[in-house]
């Protein structure tokens, strides 16, 4: 895929994202709609049909055109189906009526599926993406509005519920199966029942851990973050209570509303911990759950900035926004050695695994510089402040855990370095985690070196042009 595409899918994504887990106002929101549906296209030779994007389906190679064409019709029609879900009178718009019908009836073209070894992966992204568009939600409120969509809908959401959720179907290189990839995508296609409730958990309860039997029988439908509360470590077991600019990690199930009086029983509820229905948040969604907090004090108790029960070898997301968005700076973090970039060395990880495939996020927040860093020539180096207002570019990778914390050894462990684990939320079921400092540090303008290698990683991973970047750059230098 070009960069071009990348970006184009990336900004689709991010958009549909927002939508589903940020505050956005009505105006705003009928803006990107209308954005949205000014960028359909349809063409002579698929009749009834609209794209999202400039490119013909006919002119595209088939082996490619799921990512150019495919993907961003799924998550352009995705984001107008949820937009309609919250304000229906949109629907009567007659532009944006025609471009959503004829747009979610090209989405059919393909079934969903993908071409060759990555045709199954293909399928359950584009399940995933109308999931996040709240599909059936949209096709309830509008039983009528497109029944060649809403047939394909049904007919594959029945083949991820019989052959993938049951095993049935796994990938063609490593044999693995996509059963608990599918079910968990299908826990948010389908609607929660009358008799039926969310549970957010965080200690004993999560997969694996002691109490896990009690909910057993729950549908598991990914992990989510909770906003301004924090865990805290009581021995055996953690409780949390709320800690503004705090996250905690956990995960939530769909449960059967007869065990609640069980997990009542469990929890000391009334006396130990209280259940209430707070918000919690994944990268596909805003939900309302169940969740037990802590009546007790917490005094002098630590703080837990990571998931309860993780293991040295759980995967988990690092995101870098400074001179880590060079993977050969990153490196030598990893592997140790010397950096050609600064001349510096490094110990590296004591588990030196090459970290899998790194992603991209634009993250609410801003990053800054500070401090005076001998590895920059006692210029400053980045920090990330999640209150400031800003975006700010972020690489992240897949690593294990023990190496998220031999890293932050060699940044700088200190509460006034890179001390601060720092939860952003999560990304393909596995928690993001950035360092940077507890408290925001005195400012110090960066190295010519260290600005031009972020500069270039602007270019290359997020398919910035020169004016992008210099605005960027030049936006935090001010600052």
């Amino acid at each position: 895929m070009s960069r071009i595409e990348k970006r184009i899918n990336r900004e689709l994504r991010e958009q549909l994202t927002n939508i589903n887990t940020q505050n956005i106002g009505k105006g705003e929101l009928k803006g990107m709609i209308r954005r949205l549906a000014d960028n359909f296209h349809s063409y002579d030779k698929l009749p009834g049909m609209k794209f999202y994007g400039n490119h013909n389906p006919s002119k595209v190679p088939s082996d490619i055109r799921v990512y150019y064409v495919y993907t961003p019709t799924y998550l352009a029609c995705a984001t107008m189906m949820l937009a309609v879900c919250r304000y229906p009178e949109w629907l009567n718009i007659k532009k944006i009526e025609e471009t959503l019908h004829d747009g979610l009836t090209a989405c059919t073209g393909r079934e969903f599926f993908g071409s060759g070894y990555d045709s199954t992966e293909c399928f359950l992204e584009a399940m995933d993406i109308f999931a996040q568009g709240q599909v059936s939600n949209f096709i309830s409120m509008f039983p009528e509005f497109n029944p060649v969509f809403s047939a394909a809908i049904n007919k594959a959401v029945n083949y991820l519920e019989t052959n993938i959720c049951s095993g049935n179907i796994k990938d063609d290189w490593s044999g693995e199966s996509y059963a608990d990839a599918g079910k968990t995508i299908l826990a948010r296609l389908k609607s929660v029942k009358p008799n039926e409730t969310l549970l957010f958990v965080y200690g004993s309860l999560m997969n694996g851990q002691s109490a896990h039997e009690l909910i057993k029988d729950g549908i598991y439908r990914g992990k989510y973050t909770l906003k301004d509360y924090a865990m805290f470590d009581l021995g055996a077991y953690p409780g949390i209570k709320e800690r503004s600019g705090e996250t905690v990690v956990g995960e939530v199930y769909v449960i059967d509303k007869n065990l609640i009086p069980e997990l009542d029983r469990y929890e000391g509820e009334g006396s130990l911990f209280v259940r209430k229905q707070l918000e919690v948040v994944s990268d596909k969604e805003k939900i309302t759950a169940n969740a037990y907090i802590y009546l007790g004090s917490v005094d002098h108790k630590p703080i837990k900035n990571e998931m309860w029960g993780v293991d040295d070898n759980d995967t988990i997301w690092y995101a870098c926004y400074g001179s880590n968005l060079s993977e050969e700076r990153f490196a030598c973090y990893i592997e140790g050695g010397t950096c050609d970039i600064n001349g510096k060395s490094y110990i590296g990880c004591k588990d030196k695994t090459h970290w899998g495939r790194p992603e991209y996020a634009v993250v609410q927040g801003k990053m800054y510089f500070g401090n005076s860093s001998p590895s920059w020539n006692h210029k400053g180096a980045a920090f990330f402040d999640p209150n400031a207002e800003g975006r700010t570019y972020m690489k992240i990778y897949p690593i294990k855990r023990s190496q998220l914390m031999d890293i932050r050894d060699q940044e700088g462990s200190s509460e006034n370095w890179y001390g601060r684990i720092l939860c952003l939320g999560i990304r393909n079921d596995r928690p993001v985690y950035t360092l940077t400092s507890k408290t925001r540090r005195p400012v110090n303008l960066p190295d010519e070196k260290y600005l031009t290698l972020i500069a270039a990683q602007l270019r290359r991973s997020f398919a910035l042009d020169d004016d992008e970047v210099i605005s960027y750059i030049m936006g935090l230098i001010s600052a």
